[in-house]
């Protein structure tokens, strides 16, 4: 039987209609496999949708996310990458592969991603919240604390969002800050365990035992797991009890001063602290003082011990300490002008980075600092000054340009000047935009 080419022709269509609904019918089952939490069935009813449609990108990218959750992560960043290839201009597409390299440790490849995600969707606020994660994984916890403030311009409503903001808060010794993030998103989410406990251990470490009993009680009933980690927080409490009661024995007892001592248990703190032994190693330190009194250095090292273990007003007054006795001048004024910084109090800030500045002023880092405390007391010239002339030190330095540029966006006569340092910040990967808000 012959068969004319109107019939071949309509055979054909039928046969595409039929190919394309199968695909379709696929695809429905992986979804329907997916909600299920079946992701290798998933992903094989994916690979039946691609067999049949080879070109479908929501088959691919919807293999990868199952792919993601089960199989494993190499696989995904094929699928993801198939989907760019095929949308290249489709920002969820950077912005899955790059989760995907950021959960296999390829941080630079994932931040490449979520560039391209941004550069392509400005207001997409998963994928800098994604960005602020791989950073924050990275060790650039600036970078990471603004991504997720740029994540929540656009997406007020993500309870994690707030609670990994306020854990970087948490992590700078902010415990303000921290408290607003962690409570905003629990009142988003009133089961979040992991916001509840560390709010609970702020308020722990502040001694409202009631509202931190509150919180660690809401956390263990979300999660049963932190009921380990609140024992293990007040195991520690009582241990710092009794070190602080050891430490102020060890002070009240009389002995005359003995400077060869002093050296010895100086260098043994010296090799607990390299070790992170924090602890142990404020004892020594605390024997040194006291048996050489006048050794500035002794102090020095306490207060940057005191410092890693948050004792801040014991640290501040043994960075006073050091000063007296002229001991590590340039870094004990430029570590006690950051403390400053860090607690807001801009004016003793800028006091003390000026000091260290005024022995070395080839530090970076001391003169970004001073521009920051410029710019929060709203001296703009200053502060540009500042971050112009960190930039010039250190021209990796992306922060400085970043703020270089704004600062200059808030000066109406200089505000011409502000693309060169927000493009150059842009080369180093800031995500900004080129002109001023």
């Amino acid at each position: 039987m012959k068969i004319t080419a109107l019939a071949a022709a309509i055979i054909f269509f039928l046969a595409a209609v039929s190919s394309a609904q199968t695909a379709k019918d696929h695809f429905a089952r992986g979804n329907t496999l997916f909600g299920q939490k079946k992701y290798v069935e998933a992903a094989q009813a994916y690979t039946d949708c691609i067999r049949l449609a080879p070109r479908d990108s929501a088959c691919y990218f919807n293999r990868g996310l199952a792919r993601q959750l089960d199989i494993g992560m190499g696989l995904a960043v094929e699928d993801f990458t198939q989907v760019i290839a095929l949308l290249p201009n489709y920002a969820k597409g950077y912005n899955a592969r790059g989760r995907a390299y950021s959960s296999m440790r390829q941080y630079d490849k994932a931040i490449a991603d979520f560039n391209k995600a941004i550069s392509l969707e400005p207001r997409n606020a998963d994928a800098y919240y994604n960005r602020a994660g791989t950073y924050d994984k990275k060790g650039n916890k600036e970078q990471a604390l603004a991504d997720y403030t740029s994540s929540l311009m656009y997406d007020v409503q993500n309870p994690n969002t707030y609670t990994y903001r306020g854990l970087l808060f948490k992590e700078k010794g902010d415990t303000a800050s921290a408290i607003g993030d962690f409570t905003r998103a629990i009142t988003l989410n009133p089961n979040n365990a992991l916001a509840l406990y560390h709010r609970g251990e702020i308020y722990f470490e502040q001694n409202r035992m009631e509202m931190a009993e509150y919180d660690f009680n809401r956390a263990i009933a979300s999660n049963p797991t932190y009921s380990t980690m609140v024992s293990s927080l007040k195991v520690l409490k009582s241990s710092r009890e009794t070190l602080a009661k050891t430490e102020a024995t060890l002070r009240s007892i009389k002995t005359p001063a003995d400077p060869a001592s002093a050296k010895t248990y100086f260098e043994r703190g010296k090799g607990l602290a390299a070790k992170g032994d924090h602890g142990p190693a404020l004892l020594e330190f605390d024997l040194a003082v006291k048996n050489d009194p006048a050794n500035g250095t002794y102090y020095f090292y306490r207060a940057v011990t005191n410092s890693k273990l948050n004792k801040i007003a014991a640290a501040i007054a043994d960075y006073g300490k050091a000063l007296d006795h002229d001991a590590h001048l340039e870094t004990t004024y430029y570590n006690r002008g950051t403390i400053y910084l860090n607690q807001k109090n801009y004016q003793k800030a800028v006091e003390d980075l000026s000091e260290s500045l005024e022995i070395n002023d080839k530090q970076p880092n001391a003169l970004y600092n001073l521009g920051l405390a410029h710019y929060h007391l709203r001296d703009h010239r200053k502060a540009f000054d500042y971050f112009r002339m960190s930039t010039e030190l250190d021209p990796k330095n992306t922060n400085a340009f970043v703020m270089a540029g704004q600062t200059l966006c808030l000066m109406p006569d200089k505000k011409s000047d502000a693309p060169k340092y927000r493009e150059q910040a842009i080369k180093l990967g800031a995500s900004i935009g080129k002109s001023c808000p």
